[in-house]
């Protein structure tokens, strides 16, 4: 891959793209259009196996180093806002 860091750096934006999610005051401040994004998302049930999909492909091109980091950003960035724990 000749951009190796570019999965890792955009797999928490994908996470909010897909779902059609925007509510999230750092991850949902893509510049894109309501017809853009109605057309980009795969939100709900029916579209999990195809979510699931962008995910593993994603996923399966990184590195372990780059998995590990993107698994600390997602527990630091996002679930870490619902902890009781200082991060």
């Amino acid at each position: 891959m000749q951009e190796p860091n570019i999965l890792q750096q955009n797999l928490i934006s994908a996470v909010f793209l897909l779902n059609a999610y925007k509510d999230h005051e750092r991850f949902s401040k893509t510049k894109i259009t309501a017809s853009q994004l109605k057309r980009l998302s795969l939100g709900g049930a029916e579209n999990k196996h195809k979510r699931m999909t962008v995910y593993n492909f994603m996923l399966e091109y990184m590195s372990d180093d780059h998995r590990f980091d993107s698994l600390h950003r997602i527990c630091t960035q996002i679930l870490g806002k619902y902890s009781c724990f200082e991060f």
